[in-house]
């Protein structure tokens, strides 16, 4: 086997983490080669060779976690953002979320 571009792990962790920071999931090994102009195949190999070396938690199509997305996931919490409550009929609250925005939540305010 061809020895490993170090350059490459970095590159392929930061795409996934700005991707997902973007788009709210992870790319597609497709995703990440048009993305970084890395062959399908050399993607497929450096996922599966991070996997192994637990830099990463690769379980497939869409399900890439690398160790900052895990930080970060265990650091944020969605807040629901209301719309508009129109007069009359009353409504919940929960009837009227528009989107969640993620917040992170800091250690001294556990």
């Amino acid at each position: 086997m061809h020895t490993k571009k170090a350059e490459y792990f970095k590159l392929i962790e930061d795409f996934i983490n700005d991707y997902q920071e973007s788009n709210g999931i992870t790319p597609t090994i497709r995703e990440i080669e048009s993305g970084l102009g890395i062959p399908k195949t050399t993607v497929g190999r450096y996922l599966a060779y991070m996997r192994e070396q637990g830099m990463l938690d690769y379980a497939g199509h869409r399900n890439i976690i690398t160790k900052e997305a895990s930080k970060t996931q265990r650091e944020t919490v969605k807040v629901p953002l209301l719309g508009s409550v129109s007069c009359g009929i009353p409504k919940f609250a929960e009837e009227n979320i528009e989107e969640y925005l993620p917040f992170k939540i800091s250690a001294r305010h556990l």
